[in-house]
């Protein structure tokens, strides 16, 4: 039996990408292909396998994972954790939001911290000056 599968995936710049995977469960001929480019062909996958490849500058991960009771399931993924290009730029706006979101609650902090000096001690009055 040929098990098959296609995803959809959506580059950084917005192009959608068609990628396929075809795979015989019997014989465990695999072959991967991204729109009309074939990419990868294996045999005699009837264990667990994982194939990498880029996709303009994104790393992309199918996984073949067999299951218990003889079946296949079929994964695709981003590779988040490679030194990519597309990684960098992840983590540094996640970094920069991180930031963000500190300086946020530091600003919160002091805006309560100073209501409720407000609070409890009031508007204050004109302090009174020395004269000369």
């Amino acid at each position: 039996m040929m098990n098959q599968q296609r995803w959809t995936y959506r580059d950084v710049s917005g192009k959608n990408h068609l990628i396929g995977l075809a795979h015989s469960s019997e014989s465990g001929h695999t072959m991967i292909y991204c729109d009309d480019e074939l990419l990868i062909i294996d045999f005699q996958i009837l264990t667990d396998k994982e194939y990498s490849f880029f996709v303009e500058s994104e790393l992309l991960l199918i996984q073949i994972i067999k299951q218990m009771g003889g079946n296949f399931e079929y994964r695709l993924t981003v590779d988040d954790k490679a030194d990519t290009e597309p990684n960098r730029l992840r983590k540094a706006e996640n970094q920069r939001e991180k930031n963000r979101l500190l300086v946020g609650l530091v600003v919160l902090i002091l805006l309560t911290a100073g209501l409720l000096l407000l609070i409890k001690f009031g508007p204050s009055e004109a302090l009174p000056t020395k004269s000369g």
